[in-house]
């Protein structure tokens, strides 16, 4: 298992998550995120972790967030300020909440020696009838990803399938990235500002 998504999962079912306002139906949301506001710990995951507000950073800086939901797939873009083949890994992607009160992590990472990234589709509530004992990676056949260094964007895209066929989906985009040893973390959030990981899209109806 993905040791950086597994921790990233963690922090966000440990966070307290605000619905978004308003009960508006769509099929897409696109959220732009003009802050240039950065966090930055020494004490990720921790409960009295201190974040602190940098300014911009390549591969992390969110401008922009668009998710669908589409009649196949959850497919879902993050534009970012700037990416580059250089700097310290990161990881991105979203969180997304189902109508069944489900919640899943799609994300990307990506470091030296894998620029192309790898995608990891985490599973953080997984129902009694299912074969994870608790929150755990999901094999999806058919979902994929693209990282565009010439574009600043990321693309994921998911089929419906794997999350259970849902009538309706909310999302949050988030990036991260940490130095080699993992002693300094960096985070955007890209549908609001500050460092805590909440806050959803209204709800996305399939188009």
């Amino acid at each position: 298992m993905n040791r950086v998504i597994t921790r990233i999962a963690a922090a966000l079912m440990a966070a307290a998550l605000l619905a978004s306002a308003g009960s508006a139906h769509a099929e897409k949301a696109a959220i732009d995120d003009p802050f240039r506001d950065l966090w930055q710990t020494t004490a990720y995951g921790e409960e009295d972790a201190v974040w602190n507000d940098i300014g911009t950073r390549v591969n992390v800086d969110i401008d922009r967030s668009v998710i669908r939901h589409s009649v196949e797939n959850l497919v879902a873009t993050i534009t970012f300020k700037a990416l580059k083949k250089r700097g310290d890994r990161f990881v991105n992607g979203w969180k997304v909440r189902t109508d069944a009160d489900r919640e899943f992590l799609v994300g990307v990472d990506a470091e030296s020696g894998r620029w192309a990234g790898s995608l990891t589709l985490f599973d953080l509530n997984p129902p009694p009838e299912s074969e994870l004992d608790g929150p755990g990676l999901l094999e999806c056949e058919g979902a994929g990803h693209e990282v565009d260094y010439v574009a600043d964007k990321v693309k994921v895209w998911v089929p419906r399938s794997c999350l259970g066929d849902p009538e309706w989906i909310k999302g949050m985009s988030f990036a991260e990235s940490h130095t080699s040893d993992r002693s300094i973390w960096v985070r955007d959030h890209g549908l609001h500002r500050g460092h805590e990981l909440r806050g959803w899209t209204e709800r996305l109806s399939v188009d």
